[in-house]
């Protein structure tokens, strides 16, 4: 996110439910979800905020990050039902140094999320962030939780960080929790607390960036490549999966940002810094998006900013947004980048995950009798379930697909079931035929893997009887090679 708008409104991206109709049909198969930050005051401009929704549902976004400090409970439970009746989801951002800087007894909180405070009739910073991350993880379409921006993270914070980002997973494991990073150190300081890092990525300055300048502050499209790269590397690393902040704003809309990157002096206008930079074309902005894409393979993307695409909703005088046909250039570019096709990633930019060695490590297995299908604990009970290991030349997000062995018989149209009147007897040709019995996903490493397999899938034990483990990764966004071995439930 940008480091210097005054206030605090930092936020994210996150995952939804699809579009709708053949535009979800034309690319959400292929591509990441994308997703753009909101500031709309939800307690008294909630018809306006809703309408921008509908905007941005419209051109196609399908996630909406948006502060849920200093909102009513009833105005964000609005907003949330909205954004779900949409096929959106919701990140909310949290981002606050107080959550981290301070100890959990400290009351400093509570004036900046007092609707959480009252409710839950507490006032240390603890018990309000266990309430709010409780209270918005029941929400519909709620994504995750943008825990903290690159502008509010000093070179301390680390540990502080960690232990909020821990407070946050332990009242809701299932969503998301995402830090937002300004370079390649914050990013690797930081890659392993939360379960995303979104590598801010603003290279459009003064001119188009397929022009190469001497100016460093026109980057070529190399240097992007380079930094998506680079956040990849981190995050696969990690065991992590990849995200990105892409620019939908011009630094010159604020004299502060003008004047850091360089290109604006003390004897500047707020209008005759916006006059010197410019918002992104739709071509630069769909180039950006692609060279992500074709050199990473992240699980997010998001653009900064909808006001400064689709102009402001309130009255703020800090920056200048774009109105009329401008702001509606601006849109239907972006909108158009959104939609546009996946990139044809080039071979040489292509990483071949070769997947080997997948081995259930006990052959008869006793299913637990409660969780998951992977055991949160390193070392889960030995009575139960088995480890799964195998090894990885590149990192990727994994299917593990469980199909059973079940006997049928052979007929014209190949191994198939036998009718109940026609039961299998010792005339029938025997076969084996393994049907799909659920499937669930782990982000891998690259090198050795393994993890403890319960025995369960989608939150049921499976049946007495033999089964195949099928693994496929899926990378930048295809599908890769993919292994199988076996093992048997044996209660």
């Amino acid at each position: 996110m940008r480091r210097l708008i005054v206030t605090a409104i930092a936020v994210t991206f996150m995952l939804a439910v699809g579009i709708s109709g053949a535009t979800a049909a034309a690319f959400a198969s292929t591509l990441p979800p994308e997703g753009i930050f909101e500031t709309c005051q939800l307690d008294t401009e909630m018809q306006t905020c809703l309408q921008r929704l509908d905007v941005m549902h419209q051109g196609a976004m399908q996630v909406v990050v948006i502060g849920a400090g200093g909102v009513s409970l009833n105005s964000l439970s609005t907003y949330a039902n909205a954004a779900h009746s949409l096929g959106m989801s919701v990140m909310w951002e949290l981002s606050n140094p107080a959550w981290w800087q301070n100890p959990t007894t400290s009351t400093s909180i509570s004036g900046y999320f007092p609707a959480f405070a009252q409710s839950c009739g507490c006032q240390q910073d603890g018990q309000v962030l266990a309430y709010t991350v409780h209270w918005l993880s029941q929400l519909p379409g709620t994504y995750g939780y943008y825990a903290a921006d690159d502008s509010m993270l000093s070179p301390s914070d680390e540990t502080g960080v960690a232990q909020y980002v821990a407070q946050i997973q332990q009242q809701d494991p299932v969503h998301t929790v995402m830090i937002g990073s300004a370079n390649e150190a914050q990013t690797q300081q930081y890659q392993s607390i939360p379960n995303v890092i979104g590598a801010e990525i603003y290279p459009v300055t003064t001119r188009p960036l397929v022009q190469v300048s001497s100016n460093p502050n026109d980057w070529d499209w190399s240097s992007v490549a380079q930094i998506a790269a680079e956040a990849q590397s981190s995050a696969s690393a990690a065991g992590k999966q990849s995200a990105f902040i892409l620019q939908a704003f011009t630094w010159g809309d604020n004299l502060s940002d003008g004047q850091a990157i360089g290109i604006c002096t003390a004897s500047d206008t707020q209008a005759s810094c916006y006059s010197k930079l410019r918002y992104p074309s739709a071509g630069d902005q769909v180039k950006l998006r692609n060279e992500v894409l074709t050199h990473a393979h992240p699980k997010l993307i998001l653009w900064w900013s909808f006001p400064g695409t689709y102009g402001q909703a309130g009255t703020d005088t800090y920056s200048i947004y774009p109105t009329g046909a401008e702001a509606a250039a601006r849109w239907s570019g972006l909108s158009a980048a959104i939609q546009a096709p996946a990139p044809r990633t080039p071979a040489a930019h292509r990483a071949h995950i070769a997947r080997k060695d997948l081995l259930v490590t006990r052959s008869a297995v006793t299913a637990a009798g409660s969780g998951g299908s992977i055991s949160p604990q390193p070392n889960a009970p030995s009575t139960t379930g088995a480890t799964v290991t195998y090894t990885d030349t590149q990192a990727a997000q994994t299917t593990l697909t469980v199909l059973r062995a079940l006997p049928r018989i052979e007929a014209r149209r190949g191994c198939v079931a036998a009718a109940r009147r026609d039961p299998i007897d010792a005339k029938s040709e025997r076969c084996i035929r393994f049907v799909a019995v659920g499937s669930f996903t782990r982000q891998d490493r690259t090198g050795a893997n393994s993890f403890h397999f319960t025995g369960r899938v989608n939150s049921h034990k499976l049946r007495r009887g033999n089964y195949r483990l099928l693994a496929r990764a899926t990378f930048a966004p295809r599908l890769d090679t993919s292994d199988t071995t076996t093992f048997r439930i044996v209660g």
